[in-house]
This record gives structure tokens, sequence and C-alpha cells, in this order.
């Protein structure tokens, strides 16, 4: 009987430890954040940039980027579609251009209307692999809107 136990308790052991692990086959897409910008237009306040934070010891060039390094689109919950992308640049943490930080600006066409009840209304997705962010990896908003 004392045998029959610690088999049943050994193979307890052996299945939780071969359940608990993760499965290896998803992805492991990273997401980063970004800021929003606001601007007051001739039609009142709007998103008109967008200011992605590669992370910390990250470092891109001014060279490095492309007009389709990212998709912007609108969250699923939104009834609109596509967001065209006027420009793309390395930007400080403010939006200022520079020659390599480990910001990246992208400048909206045409923003939505800033309703401060809409949360995060974008979801911007990287293209190709860059740094510690594979092709695939989302950016989702960090923190306040900030309005300039």
């Amino acid at each position: 009987m004392n045998k029959i136990m610690v088999f049943t308790l050994i193979l307890f052991i052996i299945c939780s430890t071969l359940f608990a692990q993760t499965d290896t086959g998803k992805s492991n897409t990273a997401s980063g954040t970004f800021t929003r910008i606001l601007k007051n237009q001739d039609y009142g306040l709007s998103i008109t940039r967008l200011i992605l934070d590669l992370g910390e010891g990250s470092a891109i060039n001014k060279n490095d980027i492309r007009e389709d390094l990212f998709i912007v689109s609108l969250s699923p919950d939104t009834d609109k579609s596509a967001v065209r992308v006027k420009g793309i640049a390395v930007t400080d943490k403010f939006g200022d251009a520079v020659d390599s930080d480990r910001y990246v600006t992208i400048d909206l066409d045409f923003g939505l209307d800033a309703d401060m009840s809409m949360g995060s209304s974008y979801i911007v997705t990287l293209n190709q692999d860059l740094g510690i962010f594979i092709k695939g990896s989302q950016f989702i908003q960090k923190g306040r809107t900030i309005r300039k």
C-alpha cells in the first residue's frame, strides 16, 4: 500500500509540472507604449501626433525610418478603420526631431477629435523587427494625452 501512495504522489508531481509549463507555440510579442499629442485645429482639438517609446536602452537612427514601418489603425470598438500617416521621424520624448533616440513620432494626416472619454483610440502595429520588438508588436497609449 505504501508503494502505491509513493507512486501516486510521484505521478501527481510529474503531471502537475507538465501541465504548468507555458505553451511555447504562442507568439512572444512584446508591446510598447505611446503618448498622444493634441493640437487646437480650426475645427477644435484633434490628435495630431503619436510619440512611441521603444524602451530603455533602445536607439533608432533617422536613416532606419521608413513610411511603412508602423501601421496605425483605430481600436476595434470604433466604426472607423484606417488612419493615414503623414510623416514619421526619430524624436526626443517631446517630439522634437533628432538624429538618434528611443522615440519615434508619427504625424497623423487627420486626427480624431479629442474626446477625453475615448481612451486609447489608436492601435500602432510594428511592420518589421525593431530593437526588442518583433514584427506584429502593438503599441498602446500610456498615461494622459498631452495638449500642445
